[in-house]
């Protein structure tokens, strides 16, 4: 009777235990975390830059209209398709009309000026005639002054030589201590006749250079003060302008396109005055056009000149391949670049916006994990990898932190650098609550 008793209670006190079991692994099931998990994978890491802008021309041509003039009326907006001979805008023909007189006024003193300074030139021209005959006829009365007192000079020194010989034929060569005075005066008189001489000679010589130098001066070239050539280039442009006002005034005023395009912009109003700066600027339709796109400073690894972009204008136009041309800094913006991208002739219009997509495949990397298993900041990102665990309830899985390091990543996948995680590691990608290390989790059943 015992025997059975003590069997019938070690049956209850299994089934108890039985049933504990199921109740506590039916609460630590409830309380465990249900994941979702995924091995480490080879993977191509696509970076997509993406922005928007403006078609823009890249020739442009400027207008400019008579300064000084009155604008009637303005026939172009910003933005207008034009074509080459449209009407852009008008000038008032009163104010037209006052011009050419005014012109014709200050053209008629510019050849009046001309006329004085060609008279003054011509005055001045035999003046300087004359200047230079009477220099040459200084200096051939210096010669012919010079030769005669050098003849003169000359002749008075033969006379007092032929004296001396005279002297010493009627009276003997004798020595020296006997030279009587006779003698010593004709010697005197020879040397005073030969200094004489000399003295011509430098004289004539002196009189020659300063004559010569009066010769030179004479002839020298005036230098021009530019007067008259600086009013007859006055007179030039004064007679263009005029032409131009009186061809602008048979038009009726009108400022026309010169070549087919769109008016970029409009710097006169209707009622203002035209001046020196171009009254509007004309984007050429021919040849490609130009788009500025601004992207975030980060993105420009991304992006490399001479690249191929994608590009879609609000019109449904698509081009597959345009080339990104440069990258400059935004100067309104420090965080932001600029890239200018060709868009190639007859395909988005001027003025249309566009949407740019840009796509850079990096790798492939031998560890990619889907974004969503990385966890923490830059520089110290972690993973939750999967272990088993015994318990008294059994073998159980647990998650472990694992540190990694992020080589690249995109909004949906990070390439890890080797020898993070292995590939037989699984990391959660996806939790049904927050977990942490050592936090008991369940496979979720695909």
């Amino acid at each position: 009777m015992k025997r059975q008793k003590f069997i019938k209670w070690l049956g209850f006190f299994f089934c108890a235990m039985l049933l504990f079991t199921v109740a506590s692994r039916a609460a630590d099931s409830v309380n465990t975390a249900k994941v979702r998990v995924k091995s480490v994978q080879n993977y191509v890491i696509s970076h997509r830059v993406s922005g928007s802008g403006k078609v823009e021309g890249i020739r442009e041509t400027a207008v400019f209209a008579r300064e000084g003039q009155r604008v009637e009326q303005i026939l172009a907006r910003e933005g207008q398709v034009i074509k080459k001979g449209d009407v852009l805008f008008t000038l008032a023909r009163n104010i037209m009309e006052e011009s050419i007189e005014k012109e014709k006024g200050e053209l008629e003193e510019l050849k009046l000026q001309e006329r004085d300074l060609k008279s003054a030139q011509s005055i001045n021209s035999e003046k300087k005639s004359m200047d230079v005959f009477f220099a040459e006829q200084n200096y051939n009365t210096a010669a012919n002054s010079g030769n005669y007192n050098i003849s003169s000079a000359q002749d008075a020194l033969n006379l007092a030589r032929q004296r001396l010989d005279e002297y010493y034929r009627n009276q003997g060569f004798t020595s020296e201590a006997d030279t009587s005075g006779q003698e010593q005066a004709l010697l005197d008189d020879v040397r005073a006749k030969q200094e004489a001489l000399n003295q011509a000679i430098m004289a004539k010589d002196q009189a020659l250079m300063e004559a010569r130098r009066g010769v030179s001066e004479a002839s020298q070239n005036t230098p021009a003060d530019g007067s008259l050539q600086n009013v007859q280039r006055q007179i030039k442009v004064k007679e263009k302008e005029l032409e131009e006002l009186q061809r602008l005034l048979k038009k009726n005023g009108k400022i026309l396109a010169p070549k087919d395009g769109v008016i970029k912009t409009v710097s006169v109003v209707t009622g203002g005055v035209t001046g020196g700066d171009a009254a509007m600027v004309l984007y050429d339709l021919s040849g490609d056009l130009l788009m500025s796109v601004p992207i975030s400073k980060e993105d420009v690894k991304y992006v490399e000149v001479g690249g191929s972009a994608y590009v879609k204008g609000v019109s449904g136009v698509e081009i597959e391949n345009a080339r990104i041309q440069s990258i400059r800094e935004d100067e309104t913006d420090q965080n932001r670049r600029i890239l200018s991208i060709a868009i190639p002739e007859k395909t988005l219009s001027i003025g249309e916006s566009a949407d740019v997509t840009i796509m850079k495949d990096a790798g492939p990397f031998a560890s990619c994990i889907p974004l969503s298993a990385l966890y923490g900041e830059t520089g110290k990102e972690y993973v939750f990898v999967v272990d088993t665990q015994d318990t008294v309830l059994g073998e159980v899985l647990v998650l472990r932190k694992v540190s990694v390091t992020v080589e690249d990543k995109n909004e949906s996948y990070a390439a890890l650098a080797d020898g993070s995680l292995s590939g037989s590691q699984q990391v959660v990608i996806e939790a049904d609550r927050s977990v942490e290390e050592g936090s008991r989790v369940r496979l979720e059943e695909s």
